[in-house]
């Protein structure tokens, strides 16, 4: 079950990272292609663009020196050139000062020539236009209230004396939203504005344009005027209300008009947000040179990015259910064999950390990765058994549930110290052979250990036949004292009927001699950093040591420090034998001899 768990969640994290891998090439990529895309329309527009300003130039310097209202089949002649009909422009024209106004242009697929003539008295207008095809020339005369020289761009462009493009507005008899290119036609020798020669560009002629850059694209292209005004867009309402509106809009869907509001002359790529949808946005200005100063905005949906991604993932799912049923029938065969061995193994393995060695190995497995790891945990346990036995078993226990090595560093705590000796040791080492002496040795230490441990002791070392203890480290022990005497008393009574033993197998009796102190004392590791000791260091074992020694001079078994009486929790027989100079202090001890009591002590 859990294998399967991990698998599913395995193959759901790795779909998740692919889709996250597979999402962010997909941004990288589309970055790359809105950015390839946003170059090509502002190389195509610049060019559009380079070519109507070019040609709206040449025909306002080629008919400089024309007078409007007598040259209208030269300005016709002139503006059927390939260089100006190539550019499909809705209307090329120029005007003078006096109202006189030539325009060659298309309507309703026909070729327009438009001549708008002042009389004499400049009262009233001719306007004469006709539409050509190839076959014939419609022409009619008519009076016009149309004057030129009332026009924004014949205004703006005698006022500023440069090329210029207007905003967008509606034009006057069309109503379709266009936006003019205009440029002065400047007399050489005085420097004054004659003529005024300009171009329309219809929004749907924009617009045309940008769909024929954007096949295959799946977001939208803008092109913007200097005054945010808009100029084409892939999609739009178009807004055809006929009438003279000099700054008219186009409403755009709402991530296209959030795309083009407020943005920079500045070339950028850069990601934004309209409610929940998020959006690749690309802006750059047209080519440097131009004199229209418009931009491209390139709008990519989130949605088109990872749609691929998103597609990839879901076909990753449903391949790993797919792989993951398959996997789990076969799985299914072997899980149980591989996994009891490694339950058990596991079990060892929680009470090895607890020092609980009691616990056997399982059989060897048949998987020789699992009967490595078996031998593995046999070799550990066989250390940690021979570790313990040169370490109390405490302290093991402490380092491996801690999960830390063992540093060097110490701690002031107040400590029970204990110390015993056996009377005549050297003498009777002289009598009795080794091997006897250290099997009788170890026996006596081994009855030591076991009762010092019992009682919530931790020996610290074997000095030749002395021993070392001490509670209160590495765990705290609030009753210390009481238990450092009730092991001592026991210690004393286990020893009379284990003396009794030896004495009847011919061996000398182990007198031992007791002393226990209380008080404050450096514990902790001491030693070099490679071997150390867990020990403690003070007066307070001096102390101990002393009074351990002082059992010769009043033929005691037991004695006590006032520290150590002070600390009993529980009364206990002793004598006092008052104060005493030990060695090494200047000061006297008051001290105490525990008596053994009728009944054997047990720890309260």
């Amino acid at each position: 079950m859990l294998f399967s768990l991990l698998t599913t969640s395995a193959i759901l994290a790795l779909s998740t990272y692919n889709y996250h891998k597979a999402s962010q090439a997909a941004v990288t990529l589309s970055r790359t292609i809105v950015e390839h895309l946003r170059e090509r329309v502002v190389q195509e527009v610049s060019d559009y663009l380079w070519s109507l300003e070019t040609a709206t130039l040449l025909a306002g310097q080629q008919f400089r020196s024309y007078d409007l209202a007598t040259s209208a089949e030269t300005w016709f002649t002139l503006t059927d050139q390939p260089l100006f009909t190539s550019l499909n422009l809705s209307n090329l024209y120029i005007a003078d000062h006096q109202g006189n106004f030539l325009a060659t242009g298309y309507r309703e697929g026909q070729r327009e020539e438009r001549q708008l003539r002042v009389t004499y008295d400049s009262t009233e207008k001719n306007d004469i236009r006709r539409l050509r095809d190839a076959t014939h020339v419609n022409k009619e005369q008519r009076y016009s209230d149309y004057d030129p020289r009332l026009r924004q761009w014949f205004i703006n462009t005698n006022a500023f004396e440069k090329p210029q493009w207007s905003a967008m507005y509606h034009d006057f008899e069309t109503g379709q939203l266009s936006s003019t290119f205009s440029a002065p036609v400047i007399n050489p020798t005085t420097g004054a504005v004659e003529k005024v020669v300009a171009a329309d560009i219809l929004l749907e002629r924009a617009t045309a344009l940008l769909h024929t850059l954007s096949l295959g694209f799946d977001g939208d292209i803008v092109i913007m005027n200097h005054d945010n005004s808009v100029i084409g867009a892939t999609t739009l309402r178009n807004d055809t209300h006929t009438g003279d509106t000099p700054f008219a809009t186009v409403q755009l869907p709402a991530p296209i008009a959030q795309a083009v509001q407020e943005i920079s002359n500045e070339s950028m790529i850069a990601p934004f947000t309209v409610g929940d949808d998020t959006f690749l946005r690309a802006v750059a200005p047209l080519r440097p040179g131009l004199h229209a100063k418009w931009r491209v905005v390139v709008i990519l949906p989130e949605s088109v990015i990872l749609r691929d991604a998103k597609q990839a993932l879901i076909e990753s799912i449903l391949g790993s259910i797919v792989v993951l049923v398959i996997a789990l029938i076969l799985v299914r065969t072997f899980a149980n064999a591989i996994a009891r061995p490694i339950l058990r193994l596991a079990g060892n393995a929680t009470a090895i950390t607890q020092l609980n060695f009691h616990e056997t190995n399982p059989n060897g497995s048949v998987i020789s990765e699992i009967a490595t790891l078996q031998q593995s945990l046999e070799t550990m346990k066989k250390s940690l058994i021979n570790f313990s036995r040169y370490l109390p078993l405490l302290m093991v226990q402490q380092l491996v549930s801690a999960g830390k090595l063992a540093t060097i560093g110490g701690e002031r705590r107040t400590l029970t110290l204990f110390f015993s000796d056996i009377a005549n040791f050297t003498t009777i080492s002289e009598t009795t052979p080794p091997e006897e002496l250290l099997k009788q040795l170890c026996e006596y230490f081994a009855l030591i250990s076991a009762i010092i441990e019992r009682h919530g002791g931790l020996i610290d070392k074997f000095i030749g036949d002395s021993v070392m203890a001490f509670w209160g480290a590495p765990n705290t022990c609030p009753n210390g004292a009481q238990s450092a005497s009730l092991a001592a008393l026991e210690i004393q009574k286990e020893l009379t009927q284990q003396n009794a033993v030896w004495e009847h197998q011919g061996l000398a009796p182990f007198i031992t001699r007791i002393g226990i102190h209380t008080g404050d004392c450096l514990v902790g590791n001491i030693g070099a950093p490679e071997r150390m000791n867990y020990t403690v260091l003070g007066d307070a074992v001096n102390i101990a040591s002393r009074l351990e020694g002082l059992n010769k001079e009043f033929g005691s078994a037991i004695l006590i420090s006032q520290a150590t009486y002070d600390a009993l929790t529980a009364k206990l027989p002793v004598i006092a034998h008052g104060s005493h100079y030990v060695k090494g202090r200047s000061e006297p001890l008051d001290i105490y001899e525990l008596t053994v009591p009728s009944s054997p002590a047990t720890t309260p």
